[in-house]
Order: structure tokens, then C-alpha cells, then sequence
């Protein structure tokens, strides 16, 4: 069966084709983090695990990430959607992210679901708030 899906590709070279036989939702995100200094060494002295090397000014990452959200399964919980993340990919200056919407048969899978539940995440998506 063919499906509607995301072409992703980084700086020329492909990554995945996001997609999925009974998708509610696909898409991908670019963000960008930045924490200082001041608030990196407030975490170190509140944590025994060791942070990240970061520079004089803190640490900030750019970074590209995609999903798909299916359906729950769940009777009970008809409005909500359980997604599943494909790997993520740091980014640096002059990358260059294309794209494309596709039809295709064969989309690429996502990471494997997490052992403690039924997505990566669960988004509501019945208009309820709770």
C-alpha cells in the first residue's frame, strides 16, 4: 500500500522516508538548545553524573529529529496518538535539511518503541485537556 511520507535528507545525503500505513500525524523539527555556564555548573553541583564539556559561553546544540504518530490502540483512549521518533541528528552551521513529500510503499521505521510503554511519546489529540 502506498502511503503519504517525508523524504528527509542532510546536506545532500538521505536519511530516512518518514512515514507509515495508518499515520495520524508525521513530521520532523529543527531545535536549538542553549544553556550558560551559570546554569550548567548549577546542574553539576545538584548531580553526581558528569555534564558534557562545554566552552566559556555554555553549550548549545542544534539538532534535527522526525516522527510519526499512529493511532492508540487503546479503546479507552480514542483521541490520543502514540508516536515513534526516528534517530536524531546533531546539526552545524551550513547543514542543509531538505524535505520532500512523497508517496511510497516502503517508508523507513522508526526507532523501536520503548520497553516501558506503547510510543516514545503520547500526544492527546481530542480537543480534551486534562
Amino acid at each position: 500500500m502506498t502511503v503519504k511520507a517525508l523524504e528527509i535528507r542532510l546536506n545532500g545525503k538521505k536519511l530516512y522516508t518518514v512515514g507509515m500505513e495508518n499515520w495520524r500525524m508525521f513530521g520532523a523539527t529543527v531545535s536549538g538548545h542553549r544553556h550558560t555556564k551559570e546554569l550548567l555548573e548549577q546542574f553539576q553541583a545538584m548531580s553526581d553524573a558528569p555534564l558534557p564539556a562545554f566552552g566559556p559561553e555554555g553549550l548549545e546544540s542544534l539538532d534535527f529529529t522526525a516522527y510519526v504518530g499512529v493511532p492508540s490502540e487503546d479503546p479507552n483512549t480514542p483521541g490520543e496518538s502514540s508516536g515513534q521518533n526516528y534517530e536524531s541528528h546533531n546539526l552545524a552551521i551550513g547543514d542543509e535539511i531538505t524535505i520532500k513529500v512523497v508517496e511510497t510503499d516502503q517508508p523507513d521505521k522508526p526507532l523501536p518503541l520503548h520497553a516501558g510503554g506503547d510510543g516514545v511519546f503520547a500526544i492527546n489529540t481530542s480537543g480534551e485537556n486534562e
